[in-house]
């Protein structure tokens, strides 16, 4: 899991086994699908603190 804390939002995403975003809160549901580079590469360009949880 990553947590996500942005300006306007803190949320995270669920990732299934595989390393692919499974379940997101509603404002990052278009991260469905994605890896978790792309999820922490894609926070980082956009100025959001990206948390990796277990």
């Amino acid at each position: 899991m990553i947590v996500i804390d942005a300006p306007h939002f803190y949320a995270a995403v669920v990732f299934d086994r595989t390393r692919l975003v499974i379940r997101t809160a509603p404002i990052l549901r278009y991260m469905i699908g994605w890896d978790r580079v792309r999820v922490l590469a894609y926070a980082r360009a956009r100025g959001w603190r990206a948390i990796e949880r277990d």
